[in-house]
């Protein structure tokens, strides 16, 4: 069975943002993006409104003054979600839970499906999309593949920045998992790692301004993410994790890492669901 995500969001939501090295355009969104609760302005940015005011007759030239309006953007509270992703598969997965004993979290005829991970293959995940492989020894023995989401990866490859798009990149047509090091356009000095271009404070996640444009941000939400048994983790803490296309070994990917402090890529358990970020070349 080959699954399909049907995503229904704003028009801009795959609108694209140039970043400044390797002539790579991220997606505004990440994959499924939804804002499930907004509490505060509807914009994200201050707005400033100038009125001029001039006489209609004067003794002379005639007198103006002017007044400018502005108004804050304020967000008092805000909840997304979106679709989550285990390394090099197609399928998505929900970011939201599926506990009957909390009605604000309950999808009616829902819940997860999981299934051991000693059974995991690319056979099976194709079979079976709907279901959730946890942690177990098929990882490793029947799908510890290199070239999952990108097709010409042999080996580990923790630096790669070319990526060629493979069947199961879940991305839209256009659009492919980011490698690596195309997100060091966030950092001070291009280098993962060092301290980030940040606009304004922690926002539930970051808002990115670019080397090349510090006028332009890339919002990254703090979304959750699932673990190795398919339970949501903690989403209060600061810290923001999105897939890569790059393998390392053949149980695990790279994952790039947002906290605090810092931005960084390193390697997780390819079982995780994590959020992924498209991008255009």
């Amino acid at each position: 069975m080959w699954s399909w995500h049907l995503w229904f969001a704003q028009k801009d939501a795959l609108e694209t943002i140039k970043a400044y090295n390797h002539h790579y355009k991220f997606a505004k969104q990440p994959l499924g993006f939804a804002y499930r609760k907004w509490e505060g302005s509807p914009f994200n940015k201050q707005r400033t409104v100038r009125l001029t005011v001039e006489q209609v007759y004067g003794n002379g030239e005639k007198k103006h003054a002017t007044i400018d309006i502005t108004q804050e953007a304020v967000t008092t509270f805000k909840e997304f979600s979106s679709t989550l992703y285990q390394f090099g598969r197609k399928d998505a997965f929900p970011s939201i839970s599926f506990d009957k004993n909390v009605a604000s979290e309950h999808i009616a005829d829902g819940e997860l499906k999981t299934k051991t991970g000693d059974e995991m293959s690319v056979a099976h995940s194709i079979m079976y999309p709907e279901l959730y492989y946890t942690s177990g020894t098929g990882w490793k023995d029947n799908y510890g593949y290199y070239n999952l989401w990108s097709m010409d990866n042999t080996e580990p490859d923790p630096n790669g920045n070319n990526v060629v798009k493979t069947i199961f990149d879940p991305c839209p047509v256009g659009f492919h998992v980011p490698a690596s090091n195309v997100f060091n356009c966030f950092t001070i000095n291009e280098s993962i790692g060092w301290l980030m271009k940040v606009s304004g404070k922690w926002d539930q996640g970051w808002h990115f301004k670019k080397n090349d444009s510090p006028d332009v941000t890339l919002y990254f939400p703090a979304l959750p993410c699932r673990d190795e048994n398919g339970k949501l983790n903690d989403t209060s803490s600061n810290t923001v994790y999105y897939w890569t296309s790059n393998p390392f070994y053949n149980t695990s990917g790279y994952r790039l890492k947002i906290d605090n402090t810092l931005i960084s890529c390193g390697d997780d358990n390819r079982v995780l669901g994590l959020p992924i970020l498209p991008i255009a070349k």
